[in-house]
């Protein structure tokens, strides 16, 4: 009889291509609500007679009599289209930034947007993007063509500088051949290039390397997809979820989010996008279970909106907006910074909310705190960061 206990039998993919430790810093996955949210419709204050003069018909109700906004912490409410929030932000994992914003005094999205990502003072400050530069200044974790994705069409601003992988799918990312031909095809192709010019041939390795790992996902039918709601934010949160769970050795994934430039028809605009914003990244929370742990979720934009509605019932560019922050290691269950008030001799020289916290203080803590950055002066040259003290070390 044989004694010898038996081995559990492993996929050979799984031993190739999975990291063979658990990561020790945190995947960071950043959704870019592009086109300037309304920070004041998402987080209104409560009781600000100001802010609801300024907005008329669009002034959100503070909770009570009938309305269903959420009072958060007796100051800030949140939105009624945003609930799905609010049990993480009860739970302790979501910070909220009321007042944040870019240091460039900007009502352009173009430049606004640059400064934002390529993390400077303006867009001409600095040629490369704040993750582009954390990424070339951090060693790999684990060896992954898998490092860096973002799910589009093209890269973001933000990771110019090093190399990442644009994705519109998951399952965009393969050969395509005739189905008639024999599934031994790909694998002669491989053994062709594998014996071709080195760079020739280290480059295939790293194509059907890829291919391998995204072939370990089941990109069509895993658990818990049905939750996620199927509109193309969802999606995207979805893949992104996969990637996580698998281990494949990811550590920063960007999402893009559009429509949110409200100057017209606001209301009717804005709330399905803050509805699919909230839909999605509870489905995100709830998919992840445990892996929150070493996960963050930055939500941000380039700009807010001003405080006055304009005559096409909408609102203009304006200066600081929202800020959202998810995250096992997020002091979560707080709104951060200072408040800079709306009385108009507090508002900025456009008439919308004053930047009190520069953006760039966020993101360094971030990436120092969550996910063990040692090089903040080379990410973000010349700034001094100031933690909120948001995030645990």
């Amino acid at each position: 009889m044989n004694t010898r206990p038996q081995q559990r039998r492993t996929s050979p993919q799984r031993l190739i291509f999975q990291p063979a430790n658990e990561p020790v810093r945190d995947v960071l996955v950043t959704i870019f609500l592009r086109g300037g949210i309304d920070g004041l419709t998402a987080l209104p204050v409560l009781g600000d007679k100001h802010l609801a003069t300024a907005r008329g018909a669009l002034a959100i109700p503070d909770p009570g009599s009938g309305s269903e906004t959420i009072d958060l912490d007796g100051a800030f409410g949140l939105h009624s289209a945003l609930r799905p929030f609010e049990d993480i932000y009860r739970d302790g994992k979501l910070a909220i930034v009321p007042a944040a914003g870019i240091p460039f005094d900007t009502m352009s999205h173009f430049d606004a947007m640059k400064t934002l990502e390529r993390g400077g003072a303006d867009p001409t400050a600095l040629a490369s993007g704040w993750l582009g530069r954390y990424l070339t200044t951090e060693p790999q974790a684990e060896p992954s063509p898998l490092r860096v994705v973002a799910i589009d069409r093209m890269l973001p601003e933000a990771l110019n500088g090093t190399q990442a992988l644009a994705l519109p799918s998951l399952g965009a990312y393969r050969i395509d051949v005739p189905v008639e031909w024999s599934p031994r095809f790909l694998p002669l192709i491989e053994r062709a290039y594998r014996n071709s010019d080195p760079h020739v041939a280290r480059a295939s390795r790293e194509i059907f390397r890829l291919l391998a790992q995204l072939k370990t996902l089941n990109t069509s039918a895993s658990e818990g997809t049905s939750s996620f709601p199927a509109d193309a934010l969802g999606q995207n949160l979805q893949q992104v979820s996969q990637l996580i769970k698998a281990n494949l050795g990811l550590e920063v994934a960007t999402i893009d989010m559009h429509g949110w430039d409200t100057h017209s028809n606001q209301e009717p605009t804005i709330l399905p996008l803050m509805k699919s914003l909230a839909e999605g990244v509870r489905a995100f929370y709830d998919s992840l279970g445990d892996h929150w742990k070493r996960v963050t979720l930055l939500i941000y934009s380039e700009f807010g909106r001003r405080l006055q509605v304009n005559i096409n019932k909408g609102t203009d560019h304006g200066r600081a907006t929202t800020l959202w922050v998810i995250g096992g290691g997020i002091k979560g269950g707080k709104i951060y910074g200072e408040w800079p008030g709306t009385r108009p001799d507090q508002l900025s020289t456009h008439g919308s909310l004053r930047v009190t916290t520069d953006v760039r203080h966020i993101l360094a803590e971030l990436l120092e705190r969550r996910l063990g950055s040692k090089h903040l002066p080379q990410v973000f040259p010349g700034f001094e960061p100031k933690f909120l003290d948001l995030a645990r070390a």
